[in-house]
């Protein structure tokens, strides 16, 4: 009714504006320390990290035109403000790691309504899941309403990704010489970034003749007698004479002066090296060893040992795909005291494994039956992969094949394996238990699509329209078919693919898939992915009720293929199903009408209102461009 339109127009106007107006812009200094209070508690950062991550976005965006408009930030409020639609977190992880995210799927024509924002939100937050970002507790509407401690802890994961990327030994092939007796190439590879920047700073120690007594990267080194040392061998004017003084503040001046010689991006200021921020030294520590000449220079005779542990990795560049996957998704789950940095070797003891069985199946495993602590102790980790495949037959899960010392020894195929039934099932119960048959039949039934899919290994989803037009029943207006090729060549089946998976971020999905995994029809991933976009049916059973009413009222003349790029699609009468679709979000379909000729009922005219905010938010107001 018009009643009901006039309600949902007002929610969707002061929405907008509140969406404007951060809930935490409650924000004092306290003892150095920017507090933001906010609903959920106080929350405290060291203002040198706030300028570090501002500085470090203001580079990464600075040539941007879609957020020309917010760069460069200066402050806390801007950084609020500015994250608040998403297009700036989008961009932003973009930047960091390449192709992430697709351009066409970004909402960037301003003014965004809340509902446009959110999409833009949930794209970033799961893009950011999807390139090792834990984002438990962050929300779209935690970002929007400004929550600024969730805001830099999530820029901060994509910050410490981009400062870690080339620590590894294929980027730096001289990390082999920082290998301890009796470890080889494949040794180092397995270790996480952070220990190899440790041992790193370790060996240029004692290049400088000193004792190497530091084992990770914190607020300890804030003397800055760590970086003094190591920096004066990297740069050959570094004033030596800063190490005998008894003054922090000359170190920091000297390691400044020696990091624009070395033409490190100044993301890091003197009184933030000062402040004893483990972020602010990882930072530092990263910047140094990506520098042009970090100490590591190969000789001949380790060059032939690092291609060879290279060229290994790359011939099984699908066991480390499926590797990364698992990775991804168990450290997406948040559970305490579980984060894989390096795959095989955080998993040889069994913990984490016998953690992931007990979240999957509460209950399943019991204390007192394997070693809380097994460290390198070889007899316990089998012992707790023993259990583990113990606890895999109680909840019969397939465990053929399986032994502990197999587990304890990281035999791929063994991992990789007990790591699938696990993910399996844990998606499989999000959407109540079905198995893959009933979720394809679901599939089918509710996207109405011809031809049907068979199954997970059918090719029908090589070219993504399949799925594309599953999620178009969820919400019409998050696919634009125009970006939707034929999915016939190459080229335009990876453009489909990697549109469908945006847009399944959008809606919210929590996804670990690649556009290669639907060229390839990887049915372990494409399980996965079809169940994620269940539970976001599960989530509005009312859409979902909907949706299949229209699709049995169909199946007399069933919708064939979405028409092609330029077509125009034939008008067709509209089902009380499909009315009942076209009311189930009232709010969207206001926010659609933004922009558009108001005065055409008492509806239209509610939502063609201008918002005009001060930009330091000292004064708000709305003029109604036309009202009835």
């Amino acid at each position: 009714s018009c009643s009901a339109a006039r309600s949902a127009g007002v929610r969707l106007c002061f929405g907008n504006i509140l969406a404007r107006i951060p809930s935490s812009y409650i924000m004092e200094t306290v003892s150095s320390k920017v507090v933001d209070a906010s609903a959920d508690g106080f929350h405290s950062y060291d203002p040198g990290e706030l300028k570090a991550f501002i500085e470090f976005i203001n580079d990464s965006l600075k040539n941007d035109p879609d957020v020309s408009q917010h760069i460069p930030l200066k402050s806390e409020v801007d950084l609020a403000t500015g994250s608040q639609d998403g297009v700036l977190l989008c961009k932003l992880i973009n930047a960091v790691s390449r192709g992430t995210i697709d351009e066409r799927a970004i909402n960037k024509q301003r003014p965004l309504n809340v509902y446009k924002m959110d999409e833009n939100l949930k794209l970033a937050i799961n893009a950011a899941a999807a390139i090792g970002c834990r984002i438990v507790n962050i929300s779209a509407s935690s970002i929007r309403d400004g929550k600024l401690h969730l805001i830099m802890g999530l820029i901060w994961q994509v910050m410490r990704i981009y400062l870690l990327e080339r620590v590894n030994i294929k980027s730096n092939p001289g990390i082999i010489l920082l290998a301890e007796e009796g470890e080889s190439a494949k040794d180092i590879m397995q270790l996480s970034a952070e220990k190899i920047l440790v041992r790193w700073l370790r060996y240029e120690l004692r290049k400088a003749g000193q004792e190497p007594k530091i084992k990770e990267i914190n607020s300890e080194m804030k003397d800055l007698m760590v970086f003094s040392h190591v920096v004066s061998q990297l740069d050959k004017h570094f004033d030596k004479s800063v190490i005998e003084q008894d003054s922090v503040e000359k170190r920091a001046k000297a390691l400044i002066e020696s990091s624009e010689r070395l033409k490190l991006k100044s993301f890091i200021t003197e009184e933030s090296l000062m402040e004893g921020n483990s972020k602010i030294y990882l930072m530092f520590t990263s910047q140094l060893f990506n520098c042009k000449d970090n100490g590591l220079e190969l000789p001949e005779e380790k060059k032939i040992e690092v291609q060879k542990a290279t060229i290994t990795e790359e011939s099984n560049a699908v066991g480390t795909k499926e590797e990364r996957t698992f990775q991804l998704w168990i450290n997406s789950l948040g559970l305490d005291g579980v984060y894989v940095n390096s795959f095989y070797p955080d998993l040889k003891d069994g913990l984490t494994i016998l953690k992931l069985m007990n979240y999957v199946w509460p209950g399943s495993v019991v204390e007192g039956k394997y070693e809380k602590k097994p460290g390198s102790n070889k007899y316990k980790q089998i012992g707790n992969g023993n259990y583990a495949i113990a606890v895999g037959k109680d909840v019969k899960i397939r465990t053929a094949g399986l032994t502990g010392a197999g587990l304890a020894d990281s035999n791929p195929t063994q991992v990789l394996g007990l790591l699938w039934q696990i993910m399996r099932a844990n998606y499989l119960q999000i959407i109540g238990g079905k198995s893959e048959e009933e979720l394809i039949a679901w599939a089918n039934s509710v996207a109405n699509y011809s031809p049907p899919i068979k199954n997970f290994k059918d090719p029908g989803f090589r070219n993504s329209k399949f799925l594309i037009s599953l999620m178009s029943k969820l919400d019409p207006d998050i696919v634009d078919w125009g970006f939707v090729t034929q999915g016939e060549k190459d080229d335009e089946v990876e453009l489909n693919a990697k549109y469908c998976i945006n847009i399944a971020r959008k809606l919210g999905a929590k996804i670990f898939i690649t556009w290669e995994d639907i060229k390839d029809i990887n049915s372990k991933m494409l399980t996965v992915f079809l169940a994620a976009i269940k539970d976001l049916f599960n989530n509005k059973p009312e859409l979902e009720k909907a949706v299949m009413k229209k699709a049995e009222e169909e199946k007399a003349a069933p919708v064939s293929e979405e028409p092609k790029p330029g077509e125009a699609k034939a008008e067709e009468p509209k089902s009380e199903a499909a009315k009942t679709e076209e009311t189930s979000n009232p709010q969207e379909k206001a926010g659609k009408s933004q922009g558009e000729k108001a005065g055409e009922c008492e509806y239209s005219c509610l939502t063609a209102c201008e918002f005009i905010f001060d930009p330091a938010y000292n004064s708000i107001g709305i003029e109604a461009v036309s009202y009835t």
